[in-house]
């Protein structure tokens, strides 16, 4: 396919496999390798985009639009349709901005490459959706004794944060490591009780928080008003 652009191939018959299909357009590597976490654990999580109404083999149905395949517990895949990935381009998501500014050696595969035009009152936006809920989420599962997925959902809203002033300040994502620290301390802090877990997450999370407010706080505002008279 003409544009095709190969970068790197890794020695793993699955994934050689998915970079010399065809309909699949792009691979991404996302995941713990790419933040720095456990850099000696042999986990892997990879991101496709294929051509629509493509499903490779071995992938099945997890929502709309969203297929995953497991290989061995070791590597992960989550496939997306083309169509798919343009509404979370178009739409400014974190994780396509994080696609976009992957290194190259994270980047397996890539037909044209990922532009992402900068919006902070959108990328504000995706935050205030989903806040309320991760915490609350998170909460009822920690109290539950899910403990671990409870503890990466909140941890989730500090990288968020982060690399979202990152975009506003540089335009792209330039740290990956930067959640490293927050990480450990929310994560791998070996605590287990909802009050210590929340206290350390709210410490991790406000002065980055604080920073992200100061840089939308107006022009969301405005954008709200600029709704109302278009609405009229």
């Amino acid at each position: 396919m003409q544009g095709l652009k190969i970068l790197k191939i890794m020695p793993n018959e699955t994934l050689e496999k998915f970079i010399n299909d065809p309909k699949i357009l792009y691979i991404y590597e996302t995941g713990i390798q790419v933040y720095g976490l456990f850099p000696d654990v042999e986990d892997r999580d990879f991101l496709l985009i294929c051509d629509n109404d493509y499903v490779p083999e071995g992938f099945i149905p997890y929502s709309k639009d969203e297929y995953l395949y497991n290989e061995n517990g070791t590597y992960q895949y989550r496939m997306f349709p083309i169509k798919r990935w343009f509404n979370e381009v178009l739409s400014n998501s974190m994780l396509a901005w994080e696609c976009a500014c992957l290194n190259k050696k994270f980047i397996h595969k890539e037909h044209v490459k990922l532009l992402v035009q900068t919006n902070p009152v959108q990328l504000r936006k995706d935050y205030d959706a989903e806040q309320n809920q991760l915490i609350e989420s998170a909460s009822e599962l920690i109290k539950a004794g899910n403990t671990l997925t409870g503890q990466k959902m909140l941890w989730y809203l500090v990288k968020y944060v982060m690399f979202a002033n990152q975009i506003i300040e540089n335009h792209k994502i330039v740290k990956f490591k930067e959640p490293l620290d927050s990480y450990k301390r929310i994560v791998d802090g070996q605590i287990s009780d909802l009050d210590t877990i929340l206290q350390t997450f709210k410490e991790e999370l406000y002065p980055h928080l604080e920073r992200f407010k100061k840089y939308t706080d107006e022009p969301l505002r405005l954008s709200k008003i600029k709704k109302i008279i278009q609405n009229g």
